[in-house]
């Protein structure tokens, strides 16, 4: 009798130190959208940065199938009015150049370019390159989230899921819900909380495609003069944006 009582006091014991932790871990964990906020203040301090994105989204065939279609992103970015995206995927490449005062988008495969004048910040170049001309590059909220003036999300719930590694880096991991997407963040522990990987799922769609993206971020880049600038080649052809 006495090591059976001895050993339900063990596991009482062990019980009550287990509860006590997880109430100690349920309340030191991060707010949501402090996390977003403090990410999005850092990404702020950023005068310049170039990030890496390798990228995976669900295509839906007739048949209602998903395919996974990869591609590797790389976004430079010079504050406050210069990016240069480079997007590569299994279908098709773009590029998309803004200098300050022009927005270009180039096709190097087909030998295409577009470019219209458009100027103010970059999420607002950004902004009006949507509601003008359609165009939307990929994962447009790494500039919305370096601009702490920018909010352009309706959240509907915000939950901490828990610490996680992300290609050997500590980070939190969150997810939110909005009216028409669901979306995951991964956000870097420490003092430089920049987004390590994204996952986004469109509800709209019955299929419920996915996009999920990991970032490799350089906070201090070093571009080249002429990095912003587009040159077509003598075989690239000027064509014109479709007003939407």
């Amino acid at each position: 009798m006495r090591v059976r009582l001895t050993h339900l006091a063990l596991s009482l014991t062990l019980t009550a130190a287990g509860l006590t932790a997880a109430h100690a871990q349920e309340q030191t964990a991060p707010d949501p959208r402090e996390a977003l906020q403090r990410m999005s203040v850092y990404l702020g301090t950023l005068d310049a940065f170039e990030v890496q994105s390798d990228s995976t989204l669900d295509l839906i065939t007739v048949d209602d199938q998903k395919i996974d279609v990869g591609a590797v992103t790389t976004y430079k970015v010079d504050r406050p009015t210069s990016f240069v995206i480079d997007s590569r995927s299994d279908r098709r490449s773009r590029r998309f150049i803004f200098d300050g005062s022009r927005l270009t988008v180039y096709s190097p495969t087909l030998g295409y370019y577009a470019s219209a004048p458009l100027s103010g910040s970059i999420s607002e170049v950004l902004d009006a390159a949507r509601e003008e001309y359609g165009i939307t590059p990929p994962l447009v909220d790494l500039f919305h989230w370096s601009d702490p003036a920018s909010d352009p999300h309706e959240i509907l719930e915000a939950e901490y899921i828990g610490p996680a590694t992300i290609d050997g880096v500590e980070a939190d991991q969150f997810a939110f819900r909005e009216a028409d997407v669901d979306w995951q963040i991964w956000i870097r522990r420490g003092e430089a909380p920049v987004p390590l990987k994204v996952a986004i799922v469109d509800r709209l769609d019955p299929t419920q495609p996915e996009f999920t993206a990991r970032l490799t971020w350089n906070t201090s880049p070093s571009f080249a003069a002429d990095t912003f600038a587009f040159n077509p080649d003598g075989d690239d052809r000027s064509i014109q944006f479709a007003a939407q």
